[in-house]
């Protein structure tokens, strides 16, 4: 190589420290918080400079050509400005979601792994930095361009969750002092019990909200029902029973001492006059719910006279038949709860009756 060559070649711009769109750096200095490897608009201007610079005089760039670099050049700006203004964009939309990515740390001059809720953006020599809160008051600045990972947004999702949570609570806290039915699960959803009385308090934590009803606690959503007109511990009923002596069925009346639930099989424990106590099957439970609610009212059946006409009377009882809930008429009738009809929902009326029960379930029977 010729001596004028190389001196050339040193004094050239295209040489030595010159680095474009950015000061000469030491490698990794400051690399999380600059562009020095992306070509910008400044660099495509440096270099037209450094052409016209050095074009050869006899053989000038047409003038065509240089306009078509300039608008390419004014192109180019626009599309960095509508870049930058919608990462701007993009990263204050992420505030309040939970993100993750690599953050530059100055202090070891490498990359570290960081995820936290965003909560806050800085703009840095035009870059956005999302501040990724880790830990107790501590965040670590985040590059937009560095984000692998975003999630939902947390913080607006717990703020709804928590407003949801306390619109319950208010409502929990109205059932203080009234009488609630409920049906206690297990874990795995499986009923285990049945429990009523009255909500004595409500008790808030991290586990979750519990109605207190005496020494035992159950859980909002396992409340069946609410009121004292649903009661069933205490409530008269009448269990009939074949005979074998007489021959017959009879009808022992005594009251609800307890109702036990284990997944399918339900039960009361009936106690008659005696006091002895009866373990009796039945289903359904909201039928027997329903049958006391009908307690004195009017009731009509279809089909039970063979005639195909309409029974009427006032319910007087419930009773348990073959594990089945029966309404007992007044005239001594029974007919199964499912079959009744209520005159009060004015929904049936005798020359309404209603549909046609099943044989089985127009049973009729003197309540002895």
């Amino acid at each position: 190589m010729s001596t004028s060559s190389t001196n050339s070649a040193q004094n050239s711009p295209l040489t030595g420290d010159f680095t474009l769109g950015q000061a000469t750096k030491k490698p990794g200095e400051g690399a999380a918080r600059t562009a020095g490897n992306e070509l910008d608009k400044d660099a495509f201007l440096k270099l037209l400079l450094v052409q016209l610079q050095y074009q050869d005089p006899l053989n000038p760039m047409d003038d065509r050509e240089f306009i078509a670099q300039m608008a390419q050049f004014s192109a180019l700006e626009q599309m960095q400005n509508m870049n930058a203004a919608y990462a701007k964009t993009q990263a204050y939309e992420m505030i309040g979601r939970e993100v993750s990515g690599l953050a530059f740390n100055e202090a070891s001059n490498s990359y570290t792994r960081v995820k936290g809720i965003v909560t806050g953006v800085k703009i840095v020599a035009g870059e956005p930095y999302l501040e990724v809160a880790v830990g107790d008051d501590k965040t670590i600045d985040l590059a937009l361009k560095r984000v692998e990972t975003v999630s939902d947004d947390v913080v607006r999702t717990h703020l709804l969750q928590s407003m949801n949570n306390n619109i319950a609570n208010q409502q929990y806290l109205t059932l203080v002092g009234k009488e609630v039915q409920a049906i206690t699960v297990d874990e795995d959803g499986k009923p285990n019990g049945y429990i009523e009385g009255e909500v004595t308090s409500v008790r808030f934590s991290a586990s979750g909200t519990v109605l207190v009803i005496g020494n035992r606690e159950i859980r909002p959503q396992e409340v069946i029902s609410i009121g004292p007109d649903n009661k069933l511990i205490g409530e008269t009923v009448l269990y009939f029973m074949y005979d074998e002596e007489k021959q017959s069925l009879q009808s022992v009346p005594g009251t609800i001492v307890d109702i036990r639930i284990n997944g399918e099989n339900m039960h009361m424990i009936f106690r008659d006059t005696d006091g002895k106590d009866h373990q009796v099957h039945f289903k359904p439970l909201d039928g027997l719910v329903k049958a006391l609610s009908m307690k004195n009212r009017q009731a009509y059946v279809r089909g039970t006279d063979g005639d195909n006409n309409p029974i009427e009377g006032t319910v007087a009882g419930v009773g348990i038949r073959a594990g089945l809930v029966y309404v007992v008429l007044t005239d001594g009738k029974t007919m199964l709860w499912s079959s009744a009809r209520e005159a009060a929902n004015n929904s049936v009326t005798p020359d309404n009756p209603g549909e046609t029960p099943d044989p089985e379930d127009s049973d009729e029977t003197s309540a002895g």
